[in-house]
């Protein structure tokens, strides 16, 4: 799917997925959410938003604490969220991502994907459910051999 443009600041990136399969799937991304502690009980609503309707709202992200604004999506950006919540992406839908939030959210994305502590994800679910193979491998050029190793080539700098 393509993403659409709905309305001023209102981006429709997937189609809506509510299958039992998503819904337990929901319960291993709040317990997640809960480990990086990247979101406040407020604002669940949006990131349930995104993960089964697909809809990406760049107003409604954005919660007055302290009288300053911050977005729902801080750690990681909503590049990084909606990469973890597509239900089944392909590097088709990241690169198109990618291309739609820009080179600024892809290094908040990059940064957080790989800055997290492995340890707090020792489930068979991991940190976003197996999407993490074809993150790291929309986020690096590719392996280059060399020198007895791999050397990592990064696409975003």
């Amino acid at each position: 799917m393509s993403i659409v443009n709905i309305s001023e600041g209102r981006f429709k990136l997937w189609e809506k997925s509510d299958s039992k399969e998503r819904e337990l799937e929901w319960l291993k991304v709040l317990e997640n959410l809960g480990k990086i502690n990247s979101v406040s009980k407020q604002l669940v609503e949006q990131h349930k938003l995104l993960f089964f309707d697909g809809i990406y709202e760049t107003y409604s992200f954005r919660q007055k604490k302290y009288g300053s604004t911050f977005n729902a999506y801080k750690a990681g950006g909503g590049l990084f969220y909606a990469m973890w919540y597509h239900p089944q992406p392909t590097i088709v839908d990241y690169k198109q991502f990618l291309r739609c939030f820009g080179g600024r959210e892809a290094r908040k994305a990059k940064l957080f994907l790989f800055g997290q502590n492995p340890g707090f994800f020792l489930t068979p679910y991991g940190l976003c459910g197996g999407r993490e193979e074809l993150m790291v491998k929309e986020f690096y050029d590719g392996y280059m051999q060399g020198g007895g190793g791999y050397t990592l080539l990064m696409k975003l700098g």
